[in-house]
């Protein structure tokens, strides 16, 4: 900088000195009268100056380029720093917006951390209060667990009591016809004591299996119980609010006609749940989508998505089935976004076809054979409907996929039945009607049967 203003000062003086210069080479050779191009003596001095000034000017300038390197880069680079300054000040300017508009952004999610974090910490506290109302359902099992082994003890008190009945009885037989009276009195009382003591022992035996139940599917009763009191959500991302089959060559107007009878029951179902009615005057509705056209991005709304997909299904060669599933969570009281999905309807399995097939030994206790028969059905018979195609149902509160619903009363029965014939059986799994991937497993197309005396009896499925 210091040397720049210094070689800047010497060329203003060097200006003053060229006017000098130039005006005394001017005035001698005007004295001179020296004539150039035919020019008069004057024009010819005024000619001679300024050709004198702009030479010398014109070293001056060379020198300073040569021997001043900041002035060499002004006169190089000048015009393009300056235009580099003017679009560094307007970047600079955008950076200055933006780093207020991130600012802003900032402060936006700062603000919902903390309300997230407020929204968290009253979950926590819900869910503490869910851990204290499980603690104490655990509490009443266990209560359960000891009146059971109360009435156990009861049973085998009331045994000893018939023994000494029997006893007695036999007794009282030796004595003479004079107490036959008495005797038959005692043998009437006898038999009432027998009869409630076999009352007491079938109720008895039925806690057992109750409680064999109860015991084996209470991790995933606490659980469900707590994915229902958890939060306020009612109905779960993915969960089937309903399916209708469309029959086959079925016209544009019978196909809206199966869609609409099919959203009204889903609209129904979830109001159980918690859901609310929205605009549509229904607690489900469709969510629109985007799809991409020749004259760019169309969202196509509920009545559209309906009018597409009937006009994909009419007129189909074979029968489809369509599902609305939740396309979100939802809480209570709001409408539950859905979404539809359509299936080819296929043949899963024959009448009387076998799904699958176990080995069970009734030998074991009925509360220990009901637990085998449900995890033959959880596993193998589920693993058989999934692999045939069948399309699980998922559980609007569980968020669990079903294939199907079986009475925990048929498997009792079942179990009982299988204790009274003994031995290594089969259990099967047979189908009682044809069963296609649209159709869920229930006792009207599947039944439990236990055979026995079966030659190579296997644990795998047949199917």
């Amino acid at each position: 900088m210091f040397w720049t203003v210094v070689l800047l000062a010497l060329l203003v003086a060097l200006g003053g000195f060229l006017a000098y210069y130039g005006d005394l080479q001017g005035r001698r050779w005007g004295k001179k009268r020296v004539s150039w191009f035919g020019m008069r003596p004057k024009h010819t001095a005024i000619l001679i100056t300024i050709l004198t000034g702009s030479t010398i000017s014109l070293i001056s300038i060379l020198v300073l380029f040569v021997v001043s390197a900041p002035v060499r880069e002004v006169i190089l680079h000048g015009e393009h720093a300056i235009r580099e300054n003017r679009r560094l000040r307007k970047q600079r300017v955008m950076q200055e917006e933006r780093l207020k508009e991130i600012e802003s952004r900032n402060v936006n999610a700062n603000q919902n951390l903390l309300q997230t974090s407020g929204e968290l910490e009253d979950t926590e506290k819900r869910l503490r209060a869910q851990k204290a109302v499980l603690y104490q359902t655990l509490q009443r099992l266990h209560g359960l667990n000891v009146q059971v082994a109360q009435l156990q003890k009861q049973e085998q008190r009331l045994r000893g009591e018939q023994a000494v009945l029997f006893a007695a009885n036999r007794r009282i037989s030796t004595q003479t016809s004079l107490y036959s009276t008495k005797y038959h009195l005692l043998a009437l009382k006898n038999q009432k004591t027998r009869s409630q003591l076999e009352k007491d022992r079938k109720q008895l035996v039925a806690l057992n299996r109750v409680y064999g139940i109860a015991l084996g599917t209470g991790r995933v009763l606490g659980s469900s119980y707590l994915a229902i009191r958890q939060g306020r959500i009612a109905v779960r991302r993915g969960a089937e609010l309903g399916r209708a089959v469309v029959p086959a060559h079925s016209s544009i107007a019978d196909v809206m006609s199966v869609l609409n009878a099919m959203l009204n029951r889903a609209g129904s179902y979830v109001m159980r749940y918690g859901a609310a009615a929205g605009a549509n005057n229904s607690a489900v509705r469709i969510v629109p989508k985007n799809i991409q056209t020749t004259s760019g991005m169309k969202t196509l709304g509920e009545q559209d998505i309906l009018n597409a997909l009937a006009a994909n299904l009419s007129n189909s060669v074979s029968d489809n089935f369509v599902i609305v599933s939740a396309f979100s969570n939802s809480i209570q009281g709001e409408q539950t976004p859905a979404d539809l999905s359509a299936y080819p309807v296929k043949p899963a399995f024959r009448a009387g076809e076998i799904l699958a097939a176990a080995r069970l030994d009734g030998s074991q206790p009925a509360s220990v054979l009901a637990q085998k028969i449900a995890d033959f059905l959880q596993n193998q018979v589920r693993s058989a409907a999934l692999q045939a195609g069948i399309v699980p149902r998922v559980n609007p509160v569980t968020g669990v996929g079903e294939i199907g619903t079986f009475g925990p009363f048929a498997l009792v029965q079942l179990a009982d039945k299988a204790a009274a014939m003994g031995g290594i059986l089969q259990l099967r799994a047979v189908a009682t009607a044809p069963i296609s991937t649209a159709d869920l497993l229930n006792s009207q197309n599947l039944q439990l049967v236990c055979v026995k005396n079966v030659p190579g009896i296997a644990d795998a499925p047949t199917h």
